[in-house]
């Protein structure tokens, strides 16, 4: 028989119970080319986007990643950005039929979204973006942004409050994956925890890193003032 399109929707939304390990695989034949901003150069963004797409391999999907930045290349130019764009479009050519998705991880890459869409072929399914913040949002051109809305291109983003934020834009209606860890990462948090309290984790602390230009913008006061509350 032939297998069941397995829709990225359905994968988003299973991927917080798959990171868990509470989700197996399912068997559908899919593949999926993932743009991505950065890999191997740590941030919270590498981490989020690593912690999809290993929920997409936990329920069979066929994942190719090609990222803008690495350890061997960590330097942004305008070549890096013409060479990565020229590799991910050829490669998406190579992406058919209704089992295969292009994903991409940040909006910084979304015009290359809106090329492979107009490049599609058959059934293949549309490009998808994920945002992340509003500020992916704010330095997002409007231009690009009517572009996803009149191509169709399904938008994702981790809460309601930044969804809210792309439909005032005009970007269209964005499906919400509310951000997990892997289960690597909460065991090493964990850890860490027990470490350092002994066992004991009737007081558990709270550690946020950002950088420290972004301290107001990340929240840090709402933060502060939560933990006030809670004590």
């Amino acid at each position: 028989a032939r297998p069941r399109p397995l829709r990225l929707e359905r994968i988003l939304r299973l991927a917080g119970q798959a990171v868990t390990g509470r989700v197996r695989t399912e068997g559908n034949a899919a593949s999926a080319l993932v743009l991505l901003a950065s890999l191997g150069l740590g941030g919270g963004i590498e981490a989020l986007a690593g912690t999809i797409v290993d929920a997409m391999r936990t329920l069979g999907v066929e994942v190719e990643e090609l990222a803008l930045l690495s350890a061997e290349n960590p330097h942004l130019s305008t070549w890096a950005k013409v060479g990565f764009s020229f590799r991910a479009l050829r490669r998406s050519r190579r992406q058919s039929g209704d089992l295969a998705r292009i994903v991409v991880m940040h909006p910084s890459l979304a015009v290359i979204a809106v090329l492979a869409d107009s490049m599609r072929r058959g059934r293949q399914p549309r490009p998808a973006i994920f945002f992340y913040d509003i500020a992916d949002i704010r330095l997002t051109p409007r231009w690009l942004l009517a572009l996803v809305r009149r191509r169709g291109l399904p938008i994702f983003t981790i809460s309601s409050f930044s969804a809210g934020a792309l439909a005032a834009t005009g970007a269209g209606r964005a499906s919400v994956l509310a951000p997990a860890l892997s289960t690597t990462s909460y065991a090493a948090f964990a850890g860490v925890q027990r470490t350092r309290t002994g066992g004991d984790l009737r007081d558990p602390e709270i550690l946020t890193v950002c950088r420290l230009e972004q301290w107001v913008a990340k929240g840090i006061t709402v933060l502060v003032e939560a933990v006030e509350t809670l004590r």
